[in-house]
């Protein structure tokens, strides 16, 4: 029998056509950037450069991306909490991995999907509480977005780094909006779902009740804001994440023989983070390298050098993680034939033993 938040669906055409335009668009996007990046540049300048790297360093920066997917799967295990013991760490590293080689890999987003049905289908956790633990990721991921500008903001003012300081202030209120979304969705759950199901009744044959058990695992995928002790150990989780992730364009840096600075290395990871929204072609080609090149400018590195930059961070960065996460996809897939799915009890009443650590 299928449950309610794993029925899906059908595609409308016009939403197919859509998707459709926006793979032609990032497309185009990406070959754009590839060629403004390179139409003034030899391309065995760019490959002298990259025989250069220094293979300790590359090693590293390596081990730093592991280690940052490690820690945010870490992070997002304790976002299931007070539940969260049933998932195993190393399956949620796998799961998570998963995603994010779907989401390089096809432009469509749909890596949150990936991980929401793994981890339904493994552990028998809602699917719409799954999505609800890594839309909260997402809103925490932009507020560490905004702080990080909001911090390098007063150190770029020698820079040419405007189109970066200039969104300052637009990131900082979309942060703090979704915030406070979270955090009035938190507190008013009851609320919601007594308003939400007086709406239902006037829905005909019962089809307000799926969207109110939607919307009823979706606000139990908030309940781990509730324990400040979790909110503590979820701000910590963070800031490491983000500190791995400026490293390993600091050992990139390094590997290239190019001076490495901190200011520089979390200001591209800044950049590249916001250029992921950008409309862009599977994996992402073309526009994360320009991006690199333009950051790498803005600090005096010459655009061959920002290029080679952009190349090897690409191979140590996405494309490790594409293959990863690909191998991932295929364990966990195998996972699936081969074991049912574990029963959890369905989820009801407010959340037990409050002043409880998680683990």
């Amino acid at each position: 029998m299928m449950d309610m938040d794993d029925r899906t669906p059908a595609v409308a055409p016009g939403w197919r056509w859509g998707r459709y335009a926006q793979v032609g668009l990032g497309l185009a996007v990406s070959l754009l950037c590839l060629w403004l990046a390179l139409r003034d540049m030899a391309p065995d300048a760019v490959l002298r450069s990259l025989r250069q790297a220094e293979p300790t360093w590359v090693a590293l920066a390596l081990l730093s991306v592991l280690l940052t997917n490690g820690a945010k799967a870490a992070r997002w295990r304790l976002l299931f909490y007070p539940h969260h013991r049933h998932l195993p760490l190393r399956s949620l590293f796998a799961i998570l991995l998963s995603g994010q080689a779907v989401s390089l890999a096809i432009p469509l987003r749909g890596g949150e999907l990936v991980r929401a049905y793994l981890v339904g289908q493994r552990f028998g956790d809602s699917k719409a509480r799954t999505l609800a633990t890594v839309g909260v990721e997402k809103v925490i991921d932009l507020a560490m977005l905004a702080l990080c500008v909001l911090i390098l903001t007063p150190l770029l003012v020698t820079t040419g780094a405007a189109a970066l300081t200039s969104r300052r202030t637009a990131l900082t209120v979309v942060a703090l909006f979704l915030l406070a979304g979270a955090i009035i969705g938190l507190l008013g759950r009851r609320h919601w779902l007594a308003l939400a199901r007086r709406l239902a009744d006037r829905l005909p044959n019962q089809r307000g009740m799926r969207w109110i058990g939607l919307l009823d695992a979706a606000l139990h995928g908030l309940d781990a804001l509730r324990f400040p002790s979790v909110v503590i150990q979820v701000t910590a989780w963070s800031f490491l994440i983000w500190l791995l992730a400026g490293s390993t364009n600091f050992l990139t840096l390094l590997a290239l023989h190019l001076p490495a600075d901190w200011v520089v290395s979390f200001t591209l990871l800044a950049v590249l983070q916001a250029g992921v929204s950008v409309p862009s072609s599977p994996g992402k080609v073309g526009i994360f390298q320009y991006l690199c090149q333009l950051t790498l400018a803005w600090f005096g590195i010459a655009a061959v050098q920002g290029f080679a930059v952009g190349v090897l961070l690409y191979a140590v960065a996405p494309l490790t993680l594409m293959i990863a996460g690909g191998l991932a996809l295929l364990w966990e897939s195998w996972q699936l034939r081969r074991e049912a799915p574990v029963a959890v009890a369905p989820w009801s009443g407010e959340p037990r033993e409050p002043g409880e650590a998680p683990t």
